[in-house]
């Protein structure tokens, strides 16, 4: 959902980042008979930001964006403006500058325009004429041609990240590609580590860095190699509280599914995102 509040009368330039990353806009006008450009306006995605306020005494602007594999700038009518290369900046021209060739809107004799940045794709059916070949190949091999052919930057990378990884844990880790947070993505990584020797004990050890003393180690050994009839023989005489009698019970439950058993472990460890990564 974008994210935009607009008073019945409100006049400016307002800008609306419509694709999936964060893009930094600046934006170009007259100023008292000379020429100024400022920026830079961070916008999230589904955002809008609000770069010119009040009456639009000009009829053209230029802005220009970018963020990611992304660059909105140049083309018919574009203006050369200066830029700061990292730092905000609100300049005049001036010769020598670095500077940008920023893209022209022209905003009539509205006092409010509103306009947004689109990841652009290619047409659908240029897209399956161009797919064609692989037709013989089977519905799948013809719909993933067609997928690439059309998505955005930000939809090809999940889509190459879903052909590279074998696991979904290391599916997350790709797609996000940093956007993750760090504590995340040190449970994907745990879950990415142990798929392959799915064991609840050495999972939750990953999962806790390593903060499980001793007697819970002997107690999920027992509980993961035997069954629930089985555990009271290897817990006999072993004084053990609530919350230890409650894992026990949990791990055995769910001596099935490694993850779900090593979530058991560490339950009180993780927030809601990390149990849903780790149990993916």
């Amino acid at each position: 959902m974008r994210v935009i509040f607009l008073k019945p009368a409100q006049a400016g330039i307002f800008i609306c980042n419509d694709t999936g990353t964060k893009l930094y806009v600046a934006i170009g006008f007259q100023e008292n008979d000379d020429w100024s450009s400022r920026g830079w306006f961070s916008v999230s995605p589904r955002e809008c930001i609000n770069p010119v306020h009040g009456a639009l005494p000009n009829r053209y602007y230029y802005y220009y964006a970018e963020g990611g594999n992304l660059v909105y700038g140049g083309g018919d009518n574009s203006g050369f403006f200066c830029i700061h290369p990292k730092d905000k900046f609100y300049y005049s021209q001036a010769p020598g500058c670095t500077g940008k060739n920023f893209r022209r809107i022209d905003v009539g004799e509205s006092d409010q325009y509103t306009f947004s940045l689109t990841e652009t794709s290619k047409d659908p059916l240029v897209a399956a004429r161009n797919c064609a070949g692989y037709i013989n190949d089977g519905k799948a091999a013809f719909a993933k041609c067609w997928m690439k052919q059309v998505a955005t930057d930000k939809q090809k990378h999940i889509l190459d990240c879903v052909s590279q990884t074998s696991s979904a844990a290391a599916m997350a880790v790709c797609a996000t590609k940093g956007s993750l947070s760090s504590d995340g993505r040190r449970v994907a990584e745990c879950a990415q580590e142990y798929a392959e020797t799915k064991t609840p004990r050495l999972l939750a050890r990953c999962l806790a860095r390593g903060q499980i003393d001793e007697k819970t180690e002997d107690l999920i050994r027992c509980a993961t190699n035997n069954s629930l009839s089985s555990i009271a023989i290897c817990t006999a005489g072993v004084q053990m509280t609530e919350k230890q009698r409650r894992l026990v019970n949990c791990v055995a439950e769910n001596n099935q599914d490694y993850k779900a058993a090593a979530t058991c472990i560490v339950a009180d460890r993780l927030s809601p995102e990390q149990r849903t990564i780790a149990t993916a």
